[in-house]
């Protein structure tokens, strides 16, 4: 008996981990304290940056923001989700309903409470950042395009709220807030092709329910060129070996990307270039080590 309770627990526990993404938080994290140590700087004080109870805090809040916008966006997609992803189900399957929606105030009370000890502002930002995951997950991830900047202006808010704590090298943050924008956007719109059917079923207004998937082809196209001509802009402004080095590489994905997107047919194309955008995203993340 008492080793079932035990497998139970940790099954639960597995479950409520794949709901808040904890990889994806584990990642949130990571880029924060890389933006302190290696774009605030400087480097050489790396210690005093893993020491820093403020960051701490603000990284911690980040991540409670961002696990309570995970854990409404799957309340919401209960339905859509059982056509699109039956497999990753939690809510409604292994945590109740009920349990999802105080998880969520949980998640959100505290993460703006710890946001406020660090700053007022910093406080407000993230009580804006929590009402506009709610919003999105609501109506907003059901319209074309408006949900889609949503989530990636949340994503490179992430970056930003860094140098809001040390207020200092806001440029150079905003470089990789922007680059982490541009991705978002585009593997926002990979994920709207990817849930077409889902979304389609249950009435969304997503871009590729709307123009096509041809046409929205077309629109992450023009994100990729986007992307490229903004690194190379980048590297030449900031004189910078490694933007160089980033845009040139950054222009192979790109041409890489759009061949396997005018070919990408499936569920399971579209869930591998959505992959494929994370990694990009991660190792731009990397390239602030040496910068």
């Amino acid at each position: 008996m008492v080793d079932y309770k035990r497998k139970r627990l940790l099954f639960v526990l597995f479950a409520f981990l794949r709901l808040i993404r904890i990889g994806n938080l584990l990642i949130m994290a990571f880029t924060q304290y890389l933006t302190a140590v290696f774009l605030i700087g400087p480097k050489s004080d790396w210690v005093k940056f893993l020491k820093n109870p403020e960051l701490f805090l603000l990284v911690f809040s980040s991540c409670m923001i961002a696990g309570a916008g995970y854990i409404i966006n799957d309340y919401y997609d209960v339905k859509i989700d059982a056509i699109n992803k039956p497999h990753k189900m939690v809510i409604d399957r292994i945590i109740r309903r009920r349990e999802a929606i105080l998880l969520h105030f949980l998640f959100s009370f505290f993460g703006i409470l710890m946001a406020t000890v660090v700053s007022y502002k910093i406080g407000l930002v993230t009580l804006l950042a929590a009402v506009l995951l709610w919003y999105y997950s609501n109506d907003m991830k059901r319209r074309a395009f408006s949900g889609n900047l949503a989530v990636a202006a949340l994503t490179g808010l992430a970056v930003i709220v860094v140098a809001l704590l040390y207020h200092q090298n806001y440029f150079l943050v905003s470089v990789y807030a922007i680059f982490s924008i541009i991705i978002s956007i585009i593997r926002e719109i990979i994920k709207d092709m990817e849930d077409l059917k889902g979304d389609q079923t249950f009435g969304c207004k997503t871009l590729p329910i709307i123009l096509g998937v041809r046409k929205t082809k077309l629109i992450v196209y023009a994100f990729a060129l986007i992307l490229v001509i903004y690194n190379f802009y980048v590297a030449y402004e900031l004189n910078s070996n490694v933007f160089k080095g980033l845009a040139y590489f950054l222009t192979l994905f790109a041409a890489l990307f759009s061949y396997y997107l005018y070919q990408a047919d499936t569920k399971k194309s579209y869930s591998e270039l959505s992959f494929s955008c994370k990694i990009i995203l991660l190792f731009g993340v990397l390239s602030m080590i040496w910068v």
